[in-house]
C-alpha cells in the first residue's frame, strides 16, 4: 500500500476500507491474494486470503476487520518489474535537473 500503517479498527471497517485508508495497494501490489493474519483461540495465527479484485467487482463480500488483524498486501512477482522501471524513470525525471545544476551544465 501507499503508506503502510496503523488504522483503527471501527464498527463496519472491512478489508477494502482498511487498505483505502492507507492509500490503496501499490502498481505491484498482488490483489488477487491479500492475507490477512488474525490472532485465534490462545496464540495461534490463522491467515484468511481474501482477492480484492473479486470483492471490488461484487463477486465476493467483503470481510470485517477484528482488533489485532494484520492485512498483508504482498507484492506481485509479475508486476515487480514494471515497477521497478517506473521508479527508475521517476527518479530520473525528479534528480536529473538538480544534478545538472550541480554540475554547472546549463
Amino acid at each position: 500500500v501507499h503508506s503502510p500503517k496503523t488504522i483503527d479498527v471501527t464498527p463496519g471497517l472491512t478489508v477494502l476500507n482498511a487498505i483505502s485508508q492507507a492509500g490503496g495497494p501499490l502498481f505491484a501490489a498482488d490483489t488477487n491474494e491479500i492475507k490477512i493474519l488474525r490472532q485465534g483461540a490462545g496464540h495461534e495465527t490463522k491467515t484468511v486470503v481474501v482477492n480484492l479484485n473479486d470483492i471490488k467487482d461484487a463477486q465476493t463480500p467483503d470481510v470485517l476487520v477484528q482488533a489485532n488483524d494484520v492485512i498483508d498486501v504482498t507484492y506481485s512477482p509479475v508486476r515487480i518489474p514494471g515497477y521497478a522501471i517506473y521508479y527508475a524513470m521517476q527518479g530520473l525525471v525528479s534528480f536529473a535537473p538538480a544534478a545538472l545544476i550541480v554540475s554547472g551544465i546549463p
